[in-house]
């Protein structure tokens, strides 16, 4: 007999045994009065009037993971802690696993922060699920413009150092909230001697 097989079983066993996991994990759910609408081997899906709740294990990525669902507009564990508690939601990380243990530990701590942060979403507490929305937006902005200023900011630095100071200037000017102090400098340098030409 593998040792190893009672404490790494394989993904045919932890499929059947994630359903059980999940239900341990997420109990108080029931408690709720959540209902089970679907089990299978990588998914459990709890719903409560017009909420549903999803645990899923991935079958390639072996990624852990909960969702709580609000007339079809789906926000994760780590979304709802943000809103709720951004110093928790710095120390998340993704949850996978790949042996019993893993698994139990992951939907464990995925269960223990829904539990802690998700009593306004799990009571279908509209103003909340709007506020989850607009932090939605506010951080796909905010990644939008991050993405803007790593693709800009080479381009302002080299018509700086090239002294090319109107380029350096509105290329500056199009990240100006993201700018460190010396670059903020630069940038009225760059306007500075921009005139001068």
């Amino acid at each position: 007999m593998n040792p190893n097989s009672l404490s790494a079983p394989s993904s045919d066993d932890l499929g059947e045994l994630f359903p059980m996991l999940a239900r341990s994990a997420f109990s108080f759910l029931y408690e709720l009065g959540f209902v089970e609408m679907a089990s299978s081997s990588s998914l459990l899906l709890l719903r409560k009037n017009e909420i549903d709740v999803d645990i899923y294990h991935g079958r390639r990525s072996c990624e852990l993971g909960a969702g709580v669902s609000n007339k079809g507009a789906r926000f994760s564990i780590s979304e709802i802690t943000a809103v709720v508690d951004p110093a928790a939601a710095e120390k998340y990380s993704v949850r996978s696993g790949r042996t019993r243990n893993e698994v139990e530990n992951g939907l464990n701590e995925l269960g223990d922060l829904l539990r802690l942060h998700g009593d306004r979403a799990l009571s279908g507490d509209h103003e909340f699920f709007s506020l989850l929305e607009r932090q939605r937006v506010h951080w796909a902005e905010n990644f939008e413009g991050d993405v803007l200023a790593r693709q800009i900011r080479p381009k302002a630095e080299e018509a700086f150092r090239l002294g090319d100071y109107s380029k350096a200037a509105e290329l500056y000017g199009r990240i100006k909230n993201r700018l460190s102090a010396m670059e903020e400098k630069k940038r009225s340098l760059a306007e500075l001697r921009a005139k001068r030409s």
